[in-house]
């Protein structure tokens, strides 16, 4: 149940500069991993990992600021056997909990925010099974656990994904699953806004910088930038500039962590636990709030890096479905594109002709790349049966289509490109047969 801290220069960049706190406090650390801020004098803050030390901590910690009401979590876990008693002492206390936005709690800290008498979770909540070789252990572990849950009134749910879920991997609930399963108290909020459009966000800097040509909201007054061509540290910049002045804007949000995350995956180490299992960073947590927040482009790139295990994300292909088709389901064209070329990938199992459909939708847009991937699947036969005649027609339309963005661009020079390979075997057949009755 070992999870490396998100490094606490990282956690000190994306809160301390993105989003607006108060400027001045102070911080008591004595009972660590507990800490208490005095500008925000009813809450308790967990912030690291969980050892046997910390069932007296926390006891301390309450003693001293008995004013607390509310527990906010962020940590990856620790020891069961001391999480386990902490969370009966929260619920005798009648202590409130919290997952703040872009923070996890996951394994043995998802003890601690089930304990609480009221739950919110703005972030991301996980459990797996107990890291541990021994099944005897792993007996004792899970009968205190149960023992905990049917006190604290937990779902069997909960239970059922720790027990599946192997140590090395993280199980984390969806919003659904988290109000389905009263795993959080309150009104379940409404559906993310699908009024949401280019023009809901000015054109800002950040988009000149960091637009992305997959994103369905980008920025149509700028030119696109692809990812290998993305300049990262002005980006980053200016995106920060624009979250600071509006942090409503999800587009900016997006933007920087895709900058964020070019810059990472280029200079940055993996950071892996002892286990060899690799960290996923606080940019990738932060996709992933944003995927859960309803932004469709975040939805599309969380399944890519699903898909492949990419960028510190394990590899989860189910998972991956499930969130590609929730972007495709929203009738973007770019979701639906990116949902098809999983369906027709090896880790989306080549299924050529479910994924037809979706290139289909995005062609009925006149949306470039769906036009040549319909083309493209005729031409080889994938999906449907081989036909050149309807192969270069969807050419021609990707072809002439209104696309402007460099993605447009680049889909309609590979259909011009199989248009002129097409005529010049046409061409050659022509002239074989010539020759064959001369």
């Amino acid at each position: 149940m070992r999870l490396h801290v998100v490094p606490v220069f990282l956690i000190f960049f994306c809160c301390a500069n993105l989003f607006v706190r108060p400027a001045v406090a102070e911080i008591d650390s004595r009972f660590k991993p507990f800490l208490y801020d005095s500008t925000q004098p009813t809450r308790l803050f967990l912030r690291g990992r969980l050892t046997l030390k910390s069932q007296t901590d926390f006891i301390k910690a309450l003693n001293a600021y008995p004013q607390i009401k509310t527990f906010s979590l962020h940590g990856p876990g620790g020891s069961v056997f001391a999480a386990i008693p902490i969370a009966y002492a929260i619920r005798d206390a009648g202590l409130d909990t919290l997952i703040e936005r872009d923070h996890a709690c996951e394994s043995a800290c998802s003890f601690l925010f089930l304990a609480g008498v009221e739950r919110q979770a703005l972030g991301a909540l996980g459990v797996h099974a107990m890291q541990t070789s021994d099944p005897r252990s792993r007996e004792i572990a899970m009968a205190e656990v149960a023992a905990l849950f049917d006190y604290l009134g937990v779902s069997g749910y909960v239970l059922d994904k720790l027990a599946e879920t192997p140590s090395d991997r993280m199980y984390v609930f969806s919003r659904d699953e988290l109000y389905d399963n009263a795993l959080v108290t309150g009104t379940r909020p409404v559906e993310p806004r699908s009024d949401l459009t280019a023009e809901s966000w000015p054109l800002t800097q950040c988009d000149v910088l960091a637009s992305d040509p997959w994103d369905p909201l980008r920025a149509r007054e700028t030119a696109a930038i692809p990812s290998e061509e993305l300049d990262y540290f002005p980006a980053i910049g200016a995106c920060q500039a624009e979250i600071r002045e509006n942090p409503g804007n999800l587009r900016a949000l997006y933007q920087y962590v895709r900058a964020a995350l070019m810059r990472e995956s280029q200079e940055t180490p993996q950071v892996e636990t002892d286990t060899g299992k690799v960290i996923p960073s606080l940019y990738v947590r932060v996709l992933l709030s944003l995927s859960q927040r309803g932004y469709v482009a975040a939805q599309s790139e969380w399944a890519f890096y699903l898909s492949y295990g990419f960028r510190q994300v394990a590899q989860d292909v189910e998972e991956a479905e499930k969130w590609g088709l929730k972007a495709a389901e929203s009738g973007y064209a770019e979701a639906q594109v990116r949902f098809g070329q999983f369906l027709s990938s090896k880790a989306g199992g080549r299924r050529h002709g479910e994924a037809l459909i979706w290139f289909e939708k995005a062609a009925e847009q006149d949306y470039v790349p769906g036009l040549y991937l319909v083309g493209l699947a005729h031409l080889r036969g994938q999906g449907t049966e081989k036909d050149e005649t309807a192969a270069s027609n969807f050419f021609r339309a990707a072809m002439v289509a209104t696309g402007a963005s460099e993605l447009d661009i680049r889909f309609q020079s590979r259909a011009g490109l199989e248009l002129a390979k097409l005529r010049l075997e046409h061409i050659e057949r022509a002239t074989d047969l010539a020759r064959s009755l001369s």
